[in-house]
């Protein structure tokens, strides 16, 4: 199953390679380098297998304590509330990685390479929908009018499709299992989402092309750490 996320990947970034050059969006290419830079990372961890995977998430929930404090240190100017509401985030968002750590530590490679591929796949599908499903109306009304106005109703669809799809090909969920990961999946993103409203900023930093943070390009997958308990992995 590792080597099939793992191919699926490569062949997916190969096929999508020559329509971003061709765009010329510097945009669009800072996310294909941003996905050849993830697929990368969890295909190097897979070659140390459960150690590796640990490792790795423990790496990302440094960054994202790391980064939470940057966020931290905006909301302080703001109000001492506002400074608290982003530690609480910041330590959960931490604790998350770093439970998904000590599951890879008992699942490996077999059950979190599958669950990675399908959540990036949920997040470029609500890209994609965001992109093209707009165009039809009622596709184009906000899902979150006022915590994230980009995130719309076309955007969920394609996230719900595209995550399906890469469910059905190397996803280790059911059908109700699934459901399960789109609610967390949509609820991380709707809370990095709130929290950044909360400090008043777009991006959780600065240093991930085309992403911002790191903080924005996990906040889907931080919470399955919790749906793995839940599903009993």
């Amino acid at each position: 199953m590792m080597l099939k996320v793992i191919v699926t990947a490569a062949v997916l970034l190969a096929a999508t390679l020559w329509p971003v050059l061709a765009s010329k969006s510097k945009v669009l290419l800072g996310r294909w380098v941003t996905w050849l830079g993830i697929t990368v990372s969890f295909g190097v961890a897979s070659l140390f297998g459960k150690p590796g995977f640990s490792i790795l998430f423990l790496a990302i929930g440094l960054v994202v304590w790391l980064e939470g404090g940057v966020l931290q240190h905006d909301a302080r100017e703001v109000s001492r509330q506002k400074a608290f509401v982003v530690f609480a985030y910041r330590g959960l968002a931490a604790g998350m990685a770093f439970l998904l750590a000590l599951e890879s530590s008992v699942g490996g490679a077999e059950l979190i390479a599958p669950l990675v591929f399908v959540i990036a796949l949920f997040d470029i599908g609500g890209w994609a929908g965001g992109k093209w499903l707009t165009r039809f109306a009622p596709l184009d009304r906000r899902l979150f009018p006022t915590v994230s106005p980009n995130k719309t109703w076309g955007g969920l669809v394609g996230s719900i499709i595209l995550g399906f799809a890469a469910n059905l090909w190397a996803g280790p969920f059911g059908f109700g299992q699934f459901i399960l990961v789109a609610i967390f999946a949509i609820a991380g993103d709707w809370l990095e989402s709130w929290v950044k409203r909360v400090v008043g900023v777009k991006d959780a930093s600065d240093w991930l092309p085309g992403f911002g943070g790191l903080m924005d390009r996990v906040d889907s997958l931080l919470p399955m750490g919790l749906v793995l308990l839940i599903i009993g992995f």
